[in-house]
Formats: structure tokens, C-alpha cells, sequence
């Protein structure tokens, strides 16, 4: 029987591999969303699908060593360009 893995324990076995910062805006170039993951393409798909996917014009990427810097960068992120759609993390 296979056994499908949790998120939490696909971040844990892939901490010390390349991460990916994203930043997602819209057409008016306003900040939707800021995230991390090491599988962008797929974590992208699965923004796509949410309520205010449609809303995506385009996206930003760029790759920390793992995921510890990632996630650093990505609190620094939220915190300080107040992405509309973030809310864990969010200074208010």
C-alpha cells in the first residue's frame, strides 16, 4: 500500500534543498500573495484554483539555499509589502 506523505512531512525531508520564494501580483501590479516552496510549479497551480486565482497576471521567483533562508525572507516579505491574500505572518 503506498502511502501518501503530508505537507508538513515533504518540507521536513526536502529542508536542506533549493526553495523558492514566489510573489504573486495582478494586472495593476498590486501584491496578492508571497510564499515559499520547492516545487513552484505545482505551488502555483494550486494558487491558480483558489477564489482569487483568476486574479494572478503574473508572478516573481527567486531561490534561497534552503528552506530556513526562504522563509526568513519570506516573513521579511509579508511584513513589510503587505501582500493582500497572506494573512499568517501579517503585521497589522
Amino acid at each position: 500500500m503506498t502511502r501518501i506523505k503530508t505537507r508538513r512531512a515533504l518540507w521536513r525531508e526536502n529542508a536542506d534543498k533549493e526553495h523558492t520564494l514566489y510573489r504573486l501580483f495582478d494586472r495593476e501590479d498590486n501584491l496578492l500573495y508571497v510564499g515559499v516552496t520547492f516545487m513552484p510549479g505545482h505551488r502555483l497551480y494550486e494558487h491558480s484554483k483558489k477564489r482569487w486565482g483568476a486574479d494572478i497576471a503574473r508572478h516573481e521567483l527567486v531561490t534561497f539555499p534552503n528552506r530556513r533562508e526562504a522563509l526568513e525572507a519570506e516573513r521579511a516579505a509579508i511584513q513589510s509589502e503587505g501582500p493582500r491574500h497572506n494573512i499568517q505572518l501579517r503585521v497589522t
